[in-house]
């Protein structure tokens, strides 16, 4: 075996690369996990390496990583204007992509700028269905409920 080979664990499905040969063992990248094993416990592989055909990449962060660590409450409290609309382009693109039929975005409610700022940025996009305030008792004014088709 050389570096480059694909390969498989003898009785596994994973395809895995060799990174590097030393002696009787081979460094073996398996998507995410790097493993030292022994060559008598490898079989060459011809298919496509399952671990990264299986997982849809959005950048170098995994798509179901970046779904596990999403949350339906964007907070941008205390953030200047040419902060928000990035972060709420993202979020929005994230909420549609992750397929929620609601998120809420947490503006605060001060002077109010950045409660329209929001809104007038949630006017423009197609997949938004409505948005309106949250219950007075649960943050009125301050938040917004965002209805997604």
């Amino acid at each position: 075996l050389v570096p480059g080979d694909k390969v498989r664990m003898i009785g596994g499905e994973v395809t895995g690369t060799v990174l590097s040969a030393k002696g009787k063992t081979a460094v073996v990248q398996f998507g995410d996990l790097r493993s030292t094993v022994k060559f008598d416990r490898l079989v060459r592989s011809e298919q496509v390496d399952k671990t990264s055909a299986a997982r849809p990449r959005v950048g170098s962060i995994s798509f179901m990583g970046r779904q596990s660590e999403f949350s339906p409450l964007l907070d941008i409290r205390g953030k200047r204007v040419e902060e928000v609309l990035p972060l709420l382009e993202r979020f929005m693109d994230d909420a549609v992509r992750f397929g929620l039929q609601q998120v809420r975005i947490l503006h605060g409610k001060g002077e109010g700028v950045l409660r329209k700022v929001s809104r007038d940025y949630l006017k423009g996009l197609k997949t938004v269905a409505s948005f309106r305030d949250e219950h007075p008792d649960r943050g009125g004014d301050g938040i917004t409920w965002v209805y997604l088709h």
